[in-house]
């Protein structure tokens, strides 16, 4: 709770107001997935845990939450899992895979389209299998050790793996492979001492602020398109030029990190100690 709660509840009376705004200015848009009832279920992160014929906009990314927060709930299965085979990392990571194979199947059968997509509607079956790739992904990290040149090379080399496949269009599944061969490598690089840059304190802060950045990036995008759409009379859905992109990105590190430092992190601190203390 108090992880997830502080920057998510900032996020979401940010777009609450904002939505109140555009209805004063007359800006349309539309009030189905900016609905009280998804308000509600968004605010309690329950929106990705049933069916949802419709998408709920209130706080876009907040979908993820709501998956990650029902995983933290079947966490005491998940680490029982965990412990039985902490040993045969491999055989934990084929579990995921296999799982992952059983979902997408469902999930193409019940709505024609891959798992990978599945957000609001049902998002929780997405969690499920990458969870437990991530507990196998741990356990391998346990049984290996790489010297400093080979995480060097095998960060470098997963970085431009995935680049490489995302350019190239490969199918998503590869690429939520090699996204995980990427963390993976990223942690070996901790683990060998070599994280360089990647230590600095500006980076170390980014990283513990990078949960708020990724709040705050899409209703950024929504407030900056409608503003767009209301001053030239036109459609919020356009396509964003090169130097938009590029100011949206500055503003969703700062806007995160201005959240991160003056509101999450204090209110993390007095959540923790108001539950430790009860």
């Amino acid at each position: 709770l108090a992880r997830i709660y502080p920057a998510h509840i900032a996020i979401l009376g940010k777009m609450g107001a904002v939505a109140v705004a555009a209805l004063a200015f007359g800006q349309g848009f539309n009030q189905a997935n900016y609905s009280l009832a998804g308000f509600i279920r968004t605010a309690l992160l329950v929106q990705s845990w049933g069916p949802s014929p419709g998408q709920v906009e209130w706080n876009g990314p907040s979908w993820s939450l709501s998956a990650e927060w029902f995983a933290y709930l079947l966490f005491p299965p998940f680490a029982l899992v965990g412990l039985k085979l902490r040993r045969r990392p491999i055989v934990l990571l084929a579990l995921s895979i296999a799982i992952f194979a059983a979902m997408d199947v469902a999930y193409r059968s019940a709505f024609g389209e891959t798992v990978l997509h599945a957000q609001e509607n049902l998002g929780v079956m997405r969690i499920v299998p990458t969870f437990l790739a991530g507990i196998g992904l741990h356990a391998l990290s346990l049984k290996m050790t790489f010297s400093r040149p080979v995480a060097i090379a095998a960060a470098a080399t997963s970085i431009a793996m995935l680049l490489g496949l995302m350019h190239a269009g490969v199918a998503e599944p590869l690429i939520v492979v090699a996204g995980a061969v990427m963390i993976f490598c990223l942690a070996m690089l901790s683990r060998a001492g070599a994280d360089g840059p990647l230590a600095h304190p500006a980076a170390l802060f980014l990283g513990e602020a990078s949960y708020a950045i990724y709040l705050t990036h899409l209703p950024l995008i929504t407030i900056w398109r409608n503003a767009h759409a209301l001053r030239m009379d036109g459609d919020s859905r356009y396509l964003l030029a090169g130097w938009e992109v590029a100011a949206l990105l500055a503003l969703s590190i700062v806007g995160g990190s201005i959240i991160h430092a003056i509101w999450e992190r204090p209110a993390r601190v007095w959540i923790r100690k108001r539950l430790l203390s009860s």
